[in-house]
């Protein structure tokens, strides 16, 4: 449970009439989120539905609140029918305070496992405090509403952290097989190592030749969870590592753009193989080597799959779809 008390210099009724027009909800959120309402009546009562959409972690979900509860001017009760998490429901109270509103926001919430809880439990906090600061300007106060996501890294230090893993990928496997139980941990953490951090490094290498600019790094959701039958349950737990393009300032043709997505997939997807072909050259019958060439072939099968669906694979394919359409 999150609560958050914020005193705002506008009386309870107009304070309530704000909230009664979903529209509205569009100017008080960070405009990160992107959040856009659908559908939704004009003015709100008890049992209406809104429709709306918002980015969480990079991806783009569908929401339907019901209103649970209206009571003009002290309370409404928002239940997700349709979100990306396990339950949700959100009450705001207003309470007069000599003549400004003490606002209240207290959401329930649970997602499928308890670290996806602790993640959302940040982010929400953060989009509170931010809401409340844009209410507060909305009403008069001298305020800019300021958002920091703390999912974000800078290029720089991003860069430097991917190298540093991708360094410690190669120092932990080195020395292998040492014929010792360390060998399968140190191959599986050497693979994963290589699986996570190349795939952006090589859209950063390949963006620098071809004129694609970055703004940032970011933790974010995989794409795999936009693949068809993804299980719910498991929408909150598949991060990956991702970079936001710069589209102002990149000059990158169709081809180099195409060129720039497609290197992230080929990275995660062979560089990995250095484990084990590096094991088994050493020893071949290694079983180290054994497991992560099977995992090796895994990701691969996986990967030409996933990837040309919903994944850098299926963006550079619609990069050169759009370049031959402008063609004809």
């Amino acid at each position: 449970m999150i609560l958050t008390k914020t005193k705002i210099k506008t009386n309870v009724k107009e304070l309530f009439k704000f909230f009664s027009k979903p529209k509205n909800f569009e100017q008080i959120y960070p405009k990160e989120l992107q959040l856009k309402i659908l559908k939704a009546p004009e003015e709100l009562k008890n049992g209406d539905e809104i429709t709306l959409l918002i980015t969480l972690f990079g991806q783009r979900f569908r929401w339907k609140l019901r209103i649970k509860s209206f009571n003009p001017p002290k309370e409404i009760v928002y239940e997700a029918l349709v979100s990306p998490f396990k339950s949700w429901i959100h009450t705001l109270k207003l309470s007069p305070l000599d003549e400004n509103t003490l606002l209240e926001d207290k959401i329930d919430f649970s997602t499928y496992f308890p670290i996806s809880n602790i993640f959302s439990k940040f982010l929400i906090k953060r989009v509170l405090n931010y809401k409340n600061e844009a209410l507060r300007k909305y009403f008069g106060e001298p305020l800019q509403p300021l958002y920091k996501d703390s999912f974000r890294i800078g290029l720089f230090q991003g860069t430097f952290i991917s190298c540093i893993m991708v360094l410690l990928a190669l120092i932990l496997n080195f020395p292998l097989p040492f014929n010792t139980s360390l060998d399968i941990l140190f191959a599986l953490i050497s693979f994963f190592l290589l699986w996570f951090f190349t795939h952006d490094l090589a859209h950063l290498a390949v963006g620098a030749i071809v004129g694609v600019k970055f703004r940032y790094y970011f933790l974010g959701l995989s794409n795999i969870i936009l693949i068809k039958g993804f299980p719910e349950a498991l929408k909150f737990m598949p991060m990956v590592l991702g970079l936001k393009v710069d589209k102002i300032l990149s000059r990158a043709s169709k081809k180099g753009l195409a060129s720039m997505y497609l290197s992230g997939p080929l990275a995660s997807i062979f560089i990995p193989f250095l484990v084990p072909l590096w094991i088994l050259f050493k020893d071949s019958s290694n079983l180290s080597g054994l497991i992560t060439l099977i995992l090796s072939l895994f990701n691969l099968t996986f990967s030409l799959y996933f990837s040309p669906k919903v994944g850098c694979i299926a963006k550079a394919l619609r990069v050169i779809s759009v370049k031959e359409s402008s063609k004809r």
